[in-house]
Protein backbone atom coordinates (compact mmCIF):
# COMPACT_ATOMS: atom_id res chain seq x y z
CA UNK A 1 0.00 0.00 0.00
CA UNK A 2 1.39 3.33 -0.77
CA UNK A 3 2.52 5.70 1.95
CA UNK A 4 0.97 9.40 1.90
CA UNK A 5 3.82 11.81 1.94
CA UNK A 6 3.17 13.67 4.31
CA UNK A 7 5.99 15.03 5.35
CA UNK A 8 6.30 17.25 2.10
CA UNK A 9 3.83 19.75 4.33
CA UNK A 10 7.19 20.94 6.42
CA UNK A 11 9.09 21.34 3.50
CA UNK A 12 10.04 25.48 2.41
CA UNK A 13 7.18 26.85 1.03
CA UNK A 14 5.00 24.17 0.88
CA UNK A 15 2.00 25.95 2.49
CA UNK A 16 2.23 28.97 -0.48
CA UNK A 17 -0.15 27.41 -2.76
CA UNK A 18 -3.10 26.46 -0.30
CA UNK A 19 -2.11 29.69 1.31
CA UNK A 20 -2.99 31.47 -1.85
CA UNK A 21 -6.09 29.28 -3.26
CA UNK A 22 -7.43 30.05 0.38
CA UNK A 23 -7.06 33.73 -0.11
CA UNK A 24 -8.51 34.24 -3.75
CA UNK A 25 -11.50 31.46 -2.73
CA UNK A 26 -11.79 34.22 0.02
CA UNK A 27 -11.94 37.25 -1.95
CA UNK A 28 -14.11 35.47 -4.59
CA UNK A 29 -16.50 34.39 -2.25
CA UNK A 30 -16.77 37.86 -0.15
CA UNK A 31 -17.68 39.29 -3.94
CA UNK A 32 -20.16 36.90 -4.29
CA UNK A 33 -21.63 37.95 -1.36
CA UNK A 34 -21.97 41.21 -1.41
CA UNK A 35 -22.86 41.11 -5.63
CA UNK A 36 -25.94 38.60 -3.87
CA UNK A 37 -26.76 41.46 -1.63
CA UNK A 38 -26.87 44.34 -3.99
CA UNK A 39 -29.05 42.53 -6.20
CA UNK A 40 -31.33 41.41 -3.15
CA UNK A 41 -31.63 45.24 -2.46
CA UNK A 42 -32.38 46.38 -5.17
CA UNK A 43 -34.89 43.42 -6.37
CA UNK A 44 -36.40 44.31 -2.60
CA UNK A 45 -37.09 47.83 -3.26
CA UNK A 46 -38.77 47.24 -6.86
CA UNK A 47 -40.90 44.63 -5.94
CA UNK A 48 -44.57 46.12 -5.02
CA UNK A 49 -46.38 42.78 -4.45
CA UNK A 50 -45.43 40.07 -2.81
CA UNK A 51 -45.79 36.74 -4.04
CA UNK A 52 -45.77 33.71 -1.50
CA UNK A 53 -42.27 31.90 -2.41
CA UNK A 54 -42.65 28.34 -3.76
CA UNK A 55 -40.02 25.72 -2.01
CA UNK A 56 -38.80 22.83 -4.06
CA UNK A 57 -39.50 19.51 -2.61
CA UNK A 58 -36.21 18.52 -2.31
CA UNK A 59 -37.06 15.14 0.10
CA UNK A 60 -35.55 17.23 3.37
CA UNK A 61 -33.91 14.76 5.92
CA UNK A 62 -34.07 11.64 4.04
CA UNK A 63 -31.86 13.09 1.57
CA UNK A 64 -29.71 14.68 4.55
CA UNK A 65 -29.11 11.27 6.06
CA UNK A 66 -28.38 9.70 2.90
CA UNK A 67 -25.70 12.45 1.59
CA UNK A 68 -24.28 11.99 5.29
CA UNK A 69 -24.57 8.00 4.61
CA UNK A 70 -23.28 8.32 1.14
CA UNK A 71 -19.66 10.79 2.38
CA UNK A 72 -19.00 7.74 5.47
CA UNK A 73 -19.37 5.21 2.55
CA UNK A 74 -17.02 7.39 -0.13
CA UNK A 75 -14.15 7.93 2.65
CA UNK A 76 -14.30 4.83 3.43
CA UNK A 77 -14.15 3.18 -0.22
CA UNK A 78 -10.44 5.25 -1.11
CA UNK A 79 -8.68 1.85 0.49
CA UNK A 80 -10.65 -0.77 -1.28
CA UNK A 81 -11.21 1.05 -4.67
CA UNK A 82 -8.86 3.94 -4.62
CA UNK A 83 -9.29 7.38 -4.41
CA UNK A 84 -10.77 8.08 -8.23
CA UNK A 85 -12.79 4.93 -8.64
CA UNK A 86 -14.49 5.96 -5.52
CA UNK A 87 -14.75 9.57 -6.39
CA UNK A 88 -16.40 9.04 -9.51
CA UNK A 89 -18.97 6.71 -7.91
CA UNK A 90 -19.56 9.29 -5.33
CA UNK A 91 -20.73 12.18 -7.57
CA UNK A 92 -22.95 10.09 -9.76
CA UNK A 93 -24.80 8.64 -6.24
CA UNK A 94 -25.01 12.17 -5.07
CA UNK A 95 -26.19 13.88 -8.08
CA UNK A 96 -28.24 11.37 -8.46
CA UNK A 97 -29.65 11.71 -5.14
CA UNK A 98 -30.08 15.25 -5.82
CA UNK A 99 -32.71 14.55 -8.43
CA UNK A 100 -30.59 14.64 -11.62
CA UNK A 101 -31.95 12.43 -14.21
CA UNK A 102 -29.71 13.07 -17.60
CA UNK A 103 -27.44 10.07 -17.33
CA UNK A 104 -25.31 12.06 -20.14
CA UNK A 105 -24.87 14.62 -17.59
CA UNK A 106 -24.51 13.03 -14.51
CA UNK A 107 -21.67 10.89 -15.98
CA UNK A 108 -19.81 13.90 -17.49
CA UNK A 109 -20.15 16.27 -14.33
CA UNK A 110 -18.72 12.98 -12.54
CA UNK A 111 -15.98 12.09 -15.42
CA UNK A 112 -14.63 15.56 -15.43
CA UNK A 113 -14.46 16.17 -11.51
CA UNK A 114 -12.23 12.86 -11.18
CA UNK A 115 -10.35 14.31 -14.81
CA UNK A 116 -9.75 17.49 -13.35
CA UNK A 117 -8.71 16.00 -9.61
CA UNK A 118 -6.20 13.74 -11.48
CA UNK A 119 -4.57 16.41 -13.38
CA UNK A 120 -3.92 18.87 -11.30
CA UNK A 121 -3.35 17.28 -8.04
CA UNK A 122 -1.81 13.93 -9.11
CA UNK A 123 -0.14 15.10 -12.54
CA UNK A 124 0.60 18.73 -12.12
CA UNK A 125 1.56 18.99 -8.07
CA UNK A 126 2.56 15.48 -7.74
CA UNK A 127 0.11 14.69 -4.90
CA UNK A 128 -0.37 10.41 -4.23
CA UNK A 129 -3.52 9.48 -3.79
CA UNK A 130 -4.47 5.93 -2.32
CA UNK A 131 -4.63 3.19 -5.25
CA UNK A 132 -6.85 1.15 -3.11
CA UNK A 133 -6.52 -2.72 -2.57
CA UNK A 134 -8.15 -3.53 -5.89
CA UNK A 135 -5.54 -1.60 -7.92
CA UNK A 136 -2.72 -1.87 -5.42
CA UNK A 137 0.39 -2.84 -7.78
CA UNK A 138 3.09 -2.77 -4.98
Amino acid sequence: MTLLALFTLSLPGSLIYPLAYAQVLIVLIALLFFASAVISWREARAVTQVEPARVPGGGGGAVMTATIVLCMVYAASWLVVGYFVATFAYVVAQLVLLGERRWWLVVTLAGGAVVLVYVVFDRLLLLPFPAGILFDTE
